[in-house]
């Protein structure tokens, strides 16, 4: 997260995105950069709710950090969920 937070590389900033749908598996679908992604998170239940309680042009992405950021409406903060390419096991 601080390393995303630093990054200088525009291709690698978090940018805004559109979460379109997250699915109670844990598959977040989000329009990125003109594209259609689709990642996983192990807190489905968490990120929607962040969603529900955030402004939709309030969230942003970074695809190389695997981050997805979605921030209160007074930007005093950001939740921040950890995007994978495939499910992973939660350890305890």
């Amino acid at each position: 997260m601080r390393l995303c937070g630093q990054e200088t590389d525009y291709d690698d900033m978090a940018r805004s995105a559109t979460v379109i749908r997250v699915d109670d598996d844990g598959w977040v679908e989000f329009e990125h950069d003109g594209g259609m992604h689709r990642r996983w998170n192990h807190q489905p239940e968490r990120l929607r709710r962040a969603l529900a309680e955030s402004p939709p042009d309030l969230v942003e992405v970074s695809l190389r950090w695997r981050l997805l950021k979605v921030y209160q409406s007074d930007l005093s903060r950001a939740l921040v969920f950890s995007l994978g390419a495939a499910p992973s096991p939660c350890r305890s």
